[in-house]
């Protein structure tokens, strides 16, 4: 039997009423020695390692491995039945798709974070003052996120579909598979400009320079949403490290990294 048809054989009856009792807060206790096997979007990932730290620290008996990509990448490994206990978007459709697919118990759906999209420019060269300056010479390559497989290409597309600019400057444009892919093509000098979540460009500020924020009212709201995909044996301790997540502990070790409440 695949993955993908067992967990939707054990989503119904008793897990999920197990499931809805565990949704009430984030202090349930998780079964003794368990293994997470926890996916994130790769822009999520050095908080979500910070915010283990902290984590394993109450709950030493929870041992989370880190799986980090682009947030299609990570649905395209889910529904291949890639070991999966917990799964954690860049944005809230690669959720939808599993919990519409019975991959996902809709019940344990948690806003995590959210973001912001800048321009970054490498260090020593022009810096735009606008996002419409993208239009001029001087940023001939500019790298965004694929637009058809990554979130980031989604927003970003809806943004500069909003100011006029996509058409125009659709040429130019490098596409990369997900936001760190994007801020190293602009530290490495291999493109004029990029677009990408404000918490990527801090991860290299000494090589990039962030310029103009996009308007968040231009494109969907850049909301990060976990969801348990685990079967009933692991539901308990699954929610328990989503719900953590979300709660004060988790969200403070988020925001030193640059990332907002959802």
């Amino acid at each position: 039997m695949s993955y993908g048809r067992s967990v939707r054989s054990e989503i119904s009856g008793l897990g999920a009423v197990l499931l809805l009792l565990a949704c009430g807060g984030p202090t349930a206790a998780p079964a003794k020695h368990a293994e997470l096997h926890v996916s994130v979007a790769v822009s999520l990932r050095p908080a979500v390692a910070e915010a283990l730290a902290a984590y394993r620290s109450q709950q030493p008996s929870v041992d989370v491995l880190l799986n980090a990509g682009g947030s299609g990448v990570l649905l395209q490994q889910a529904l291949r039945g890639a070991p999966v206990d917990v799964l954690i978007s860049a944005s809230p459709e690669e959720i939808d798709r599993l919990v519409a697919g019975d991959l996902a118990l809709a019940a344990s759906r948690r806003r995590i974070a959210s973001n912001r999209l800048v321009v970054v420019t490498p260090a020593g060269l022009p810096v735009p003052a606008r996002v419409e300056d993208l239009l001029l010479p001087e940023f001939d390559r500019v790298a965004v996120g694929n637009v058809r497989t990554s979130p980031l290409g989604r927003y970003t597309r809806e943004a500069l579909q909003a100011l006029g600019l996509f058409e125009r400057i659709r040429g130019r444009l490098v596409p990369a598979e997900n936001a760190r892919q994007v801020v190293e093509y602009v530290a490495r000098g291999e493109v004029a400009a990029g677009i990408v979540y404000r918490t990527d460009a801090r991860l290299l500020e000494d090589r990039v320079v962030t310029g103009p924020e996009i308007p968040s009212d231009l494109h969907a709201p850049i909301t990060y949403e976990g969801v348990v995909l685990a079967a009933p044996g692991k539901q308990r301790t699954s929610v328990s490290f989503l719900n953590w997540l979300a709660s004060e502990p988790g969200q403070a070790a988020l925001a030193r990294h640059g990332f907002r409440s959802p």
